[in-house]
């Protein structure tokens, strides 16, 4: 049985965290795609970068649609990385001609 659960926001760095993040960020227009689930609901989001920790952790900036007054918005946030929470969609096109990917899932260093 798969366990789902909505995505955590990441507190920003701080340097009592160590060293700072190791940021990857994904041109507009060849970003990554990913599912996250927010507020009981899976919806596919744009993935903007990608921040490895010196602790391991990963966090994902994304842009998440949200519908607020009639209208929908769009809501940048910082999410933990959560395989219960994201599910990759497609790797970024520029990162799989490099010989790379989104790292789907993300390695911890």
């Amino acid at each position: 049985m798969r366990v789902e659960r909505d995505a955590v926001e990441a507190r920003p760095w701080r340097p009592e965290d160590g060293r700072p993040p190791r940021m990857r960020v994904y041109p507009p227009g060849d970003d990554c795609l990913m599912y996250v689930r927010w507020r009981g609901r899976w919806q596919l989001c744009v993935v903007r970068a990608r921040a490895d920790w010196a602790d391991g952790r990963v966090v994902y900036h994304v842009d998440l649609r949200l519908w607020r007054s009639g209208a929908w918005d769009t809501y940048p946030t910082a999410l933990v990385w959560d395989p219960a929470a994201m599910r990759p969609y497609r790797p970024s096109v520029t990162a799989a001609l490099a010989g790379g990917s989104c790292r789907w899932p993300p390695v911890a260093r």
